[in-house]
């Protein structure tokens, strides 16, 4: 692994924490910016530092979407199966 990079920086207080500033070369170089996730590892007295895959963002559904197919007889049907939810008592401390 080629070194891309070498920069001494100052470590400060900030509240209860010690921060850093990590160089915009550097952030480049890990393809990461504010907000995104890092993993900090120590070992042997060196600190090693490595992006994070992030998860996809949500899908976003559209209502006409999630409403495809959900016709009157469609949404009766449903209605009729689950009927007998709606006639039973709490058992536990649940608010209906």
């Amino acid at each position: 692994m080629a070194i891309q990079m070498v920069q001494d920086v100052r470590l400060r207080k900030q509240g209860g924490a010690t921060v850093m500033a990590v160089p915009a070369q550097a952030l480049k170089a890990l393809s990461v910016g504010a907000e995104d996730t890092v993993r900090v590892t120590v070992a042997d007295g060196k600190m090693t530092v490595v992006s994070v895959p992030t998860k996809s963002p949500r899908k976003r559904y559209r209502l006409e979407d999630l409403l495809k197919g959900a016709t009157p007889g469609v949404m009766k049907a449903i209605n009729d199966d689950t009927s007998w939810f709606r006639e039973v008592s709490p058992t536990g401390r649940e608010v209906l």
